[in-house]
């Protein structure tokens, strides 16, 4: 797939707003494309703010390259309802203020997340198992490389990819030093999407759910976050680290209850993350 870049002679460049929508992050991103004057785009202060048709209002967090034609930048916006309260499935807007908390700041935080992913044929519902048919290979491999360059494109901080089955390949965004938790998550939604885009591209369909709901004996879909703070880098970092689990154990049933979206993929999600977790310790 042609990528395209900015020309320094147009008078305007196409803008494609990228937001989650009422169905949640498991529901899958919404985006809509908006006109906007030429110029050097620095910061997502720079762009306007959107009074979308549905009556939500969209405030650009984070800014990328466009990688394919149709979308000169990727603007990931969350979304406010008109009184100016964050929309039901805007979590980054909290998730932001804890960040931004002297002591989480303190403790400099490092995030690298890994996407697990099946690319399923459009004709049909679940990922190819093993001594199924499988989607042709070329196609396979060309999804995981041209997602892999177009992210690079973008400027997203993809560290790597993976892809040898349709229904086992993964990619990483973040860098294991860097503290910026919130960025790493527009990157994900990013590459989330540039990913879609290429799949459908190929006649393919990208399933972020665990195989608990596929109901196949494909490997499941995960997303494994690996999380380091500086007590934990220190020494007894070990000790520091267990006790934060126990933590996170002790409100693991508001936690999967706050994630219930749609029909509960979500909470599952977080169940086998956390049983994950516990038989690594």
């Amino acid at each position: 797939m042609a990528l395209l870049g900015l020309s320094d002679n147009s008078p305007e460049i196409n803008a494609l707003y990228i937001w989650i929508g009422e169905r949640g992050f498991s529901g899958g991103l919404q985006s809509k494309a908006r006109t906007l004057p030429a110029g050097p785009v620095s910061s997502p202060s720079n762009l306007p703010r959107w009074d979308h048709p549905s009556g939500l209002t969209l405030h650009p967090q984070a800014v990328f390259n466009g990688p394919f034609k149709g979308a000169d930048l990727l603007v990931i916006c969350d979304a406010y309802t008109p009184n100016g309260e964050p929309f039901n499935t805007n979590k980054r807007r909290d998730a932001a203020l804890i960040y931004s908390h002297s002591y989480v700041a303190a403790q400099y935080p490092w995030v690298v997340i890994q996407q697990e992913y099946a690319l399923v044929p459009l004709d049909s519902q679940s990922p190819a198992s093993q001594g199924q048919y499988y989607p042709d290979a070329g196609a396979v491999n060309d999804i995981v490389r041209e997602h892999y360059s177009a992210s690079l494109s973008a400027g997203i901080d993809i560290r790597g990819t993976n892809g040898r089955m349709p229904d086992n390949c993964k990619f990483q965004v973040g860098k294991w030093g860097s503290a910026d938790g919130i960025f790493v998550v527009d990157q994900l939604c990013a590459a989330h999407f540039i990913l879609k885009v290429m799949a459908e591209s190929h006649r393919m369909l990208v399933s972020f759910e665990p195989n608990a709901i596929l109901q196949t004996t494909s490997k499941e879909a995960d997303t494994p976050i690996w999380l380091s703070t500086l007590s934990m880098r220190k020494f007894g970092g070990y000790e520091d680290s267990q006790f934060k689990v126990l933590k996170l154990m002790m409100k693991h049933m508001d936690d999967i209850a706050a994630r219930e979206e749609g029909n509960g993929l979500e909470g599952i999600r977080v169940l086998r993350t956390v049983l994950q977790v516990f038989s690594n310790l």
